[in-house]
């Protein structure tokens, strides 16, 4: 019960106007154990508000053979850059993100061994575990976020000992409560072409999801290398996102492709200022388009946006 209040306080800080901010969430039981959540909202002329961005040029953008795109600064939540940004799409694998999300709230432990079975395997997209193999949830959730591989998403969903059915249920619920409105998911790794989001909500998912250390901390390996526990075989795990030695400073990443879904990104970089930025493209043309497109949207927030001022 006190996982699920917690995850309700939190979901709450981050649903509260941005007119507002409020001290610390505090909760109590009262004689029926019964909780009720309590905070002290305080007017904006009393607390500082986070730097806003302004347009310093005329530019429009960059074209992008993206169906839908966006870049927000997160802080202040200002859309820099949008094209289509409510378009519902299939969102492919950056189903992960909240794949990842539910799972912390669910993780058995990180060194709980986890057996791979046949059933894990029903999909492509898969890093090199065979049947019979015993890994480490620890090496599971690396490998589905750093080679966004299906198979160790499913075995490290099957560890919390939820059916997928279930599982599934609350990413739903999720989507709900952080605000999601155009979002849906219908299968754990982002396969199903009915699993869909909007850029704009794929920016807010983002947002979530890289504030969380665990998931933020894994997304930034450019690489991934880790043994079976019983076979002892070496598995190297290449991240999917190629920007890496970019000279960008990334700070959370998560790509994915369907035939459906096309060339997808989400990413959250920092400016020179110390500024962040959450980039989206969803349906570009091919992965190297994929790539330039996130970039130059980087590039071109931090050329044409200044908080200098703030």
């Amino acid at each position: 019960m006190y996982t699920s209040l917690l995850i309700g306080m939190f979901l709450i800080s981050q649903l509260l106007p941005l007119d507002y901010l409020s001290h610390d969430l505090t909760y109590q039981l009262d004689a029926s154990n019964q909780a009720t959540i309590t905070t002290t909202i305080l007017d904006t002329g009393l607390i500082e508000q986070p730097p806003r961005p302004e347009k310093m040029s005329q530019s429009l953008g960059i074209e992008t053979t993206a169906k839908s795109a966006l870049v927000l600064d997160p802080d202040s939540h200002t859309i820099l850059f949008q094209k289509d940004p409510v378009a519902i799409r299939p969102i492919a694998s950056i189903t992960k993100l909240m794949t990842a999300l539910v799972f912390l709230e669910n993780n058995p432990g990180w060194e709980t061994e986890i057996e791979i079975i046949k059933a894990d395997q029903a999909s492509s997209g898969n890093v090199d575990l065979k049947v019979g193999d015993k890994v480490t949830v620890s090496d599971l959730f690396y490998s589905s976020l750093v080679g966004s591989a299906n198979n160790a998403t499913e075995a490290l969903v099957r560890s919390t000992e939820l059916s997928r059915d279930q599982f599934i249920e609350i990413m739903n619920q999720r989507a709900q409560a952080m605000g999601l409105d155009q979002t849906v998911f219908e299968d754990l790794t982002g396969l199903s072409a009915n699993n869909l989001s909007s850029a704009k909500d794929i920016a807010r998912l983002a947002s979530f999801a890289f504030n969380n250390s665990d998931i933020n901390g894994v997304t930034v390996f450019p690489e991934y290398e880790f043994k079976t526990i019983n076979t002892k075989r070496s598995i190297k795990v290449t991240n999917t996102n190629k920007l890496f030695g970019s000279l960008m400073s990334i700070n959370g990443a998560k790509t994915g492709f369907t035939n459906e879904a096309g060339y997808c990104m989400v990413l959250r970089s920092k400016g020179n200022g110390g500024h962040q930025v959450i980039s989206v493209v969803l349906g570009s043309d091919s992965s190297d388009e994929r790539f330039q497109e996130i970039k130059g949207l980087v590039s071109w927030a931090f050329e044409n946006w200044s908080w200098l001022n703030n």
